[in-house]
């Protein structure tokens, strides 16, 4: 029920976003943070980080709605067992899971690439590629 509630939830939220424009042509979603990362992780089901693997990853729609189902049955208890999941992330996973999932059906794209580069990341590289010129 709270699962339902929350998709429910996630899909108001993004009703504001624009769908895309073109359905026929496929988008491709970068995403970075600690969400993805951490659906990622599980899905390599290494106990041990490797962010050198997870940065490039693609990750399915199927994928992350499997992964939500799968963190839906369990408790916040259990889900600090799963490898790849950090576990101080063990309460809030089943949302971001959520959210990515819903986010990847309201833009129409299939999959979402990981990157383990944030923010500030960017921002340095844009900082320095401005200064270059």
């Amino acid at each position: 029920m709270q699962v339902n509630h929350a998709t429910e939830i996630a899909d108001a939220a993004l009703a504001a976003v624009p769908a895309t424009p073109d359905p026929d042509v496929p988008l491709v979603l970068v995403g970075s943070g600690g969400t993805i990362a951490n659906l990622a992780a599980m899905e390599l089901g290494e106990m041990e980080w490797n962010p050198a693997r997870l940065h490039g990853m693609r990750v399915t729609i199927e994928q992350v709605e499997a992964r939500a189902a799968a963190l839906a049955q369990r408790t916040v208890a259990e889900r600090r067992g799963i490898p790849g999941l950090e576990p101080d992330r063990a309460d809030v996973i089943l949302a971001g899971a959520i959210i990515q999932a819903r986010a990847l059906r309201r833009l129409n794209a299939d999959a979402v690439i990981v990157s383990v580069r944030g923010l500030r990341y960017g921002l340095l590289y844009e900082l320095l590629s401005d200064r270059a010129l």
